[in-house]
């Protein structure tokens, strides 16, 4: 029980400490727009939001990505996402081309497993 109150807690605070990164009319992924559109909204009122301030979890630091519907408050966790900066000692390796690992979330924005 105590575990799921803190799970509540970090989901409500990341979604009213967050800000808009990305206007929806900027999106290029047609896999997404398929999926934030798919009730009929339109892509111009979503926009991915990053959370104001740093997680840490066991894979590292970093901030929350997700997608918001800015017009209605509804929230896609499709992607939803940690992005967290790669160990420096392997910072250069051809998995982590970009210097970043992205930390997989759950339905409460909980890390559950990191892609390299």
């Amino acid at each position: 029980m105590y575990q799921k109150y803190k799970e509540s807690l970090v989901k409500d605070d990341v979604l009213s400490n967050s800000e808009e990164i990305i206007t929806g009319d900027k999106f290029g992924d047609k896999k997404l727009i398929a999926e934030l559109t798919k009730d009929g909204s339109n892509i111009e009122d979503w926009s991915k939001m990053e959370w104001n301030y740093s997680y840490t979890s066991e894979y590292g630091t970093g901030k929350i990505h997700y997608y918001m519907n800015v017009r209605n408050g509804k929230v896609s966790y499709y992607d939803a996402k940690m992005k967290i900066s790669a160990p420096k000692l392997i910072r250069n390796s051809i998995t982590d081309k970009d210097g970043f690992w992205i930390v997989d979330l759950d339905d409460n924005l909980i890390p559950i497993g990191v892609r390299k």
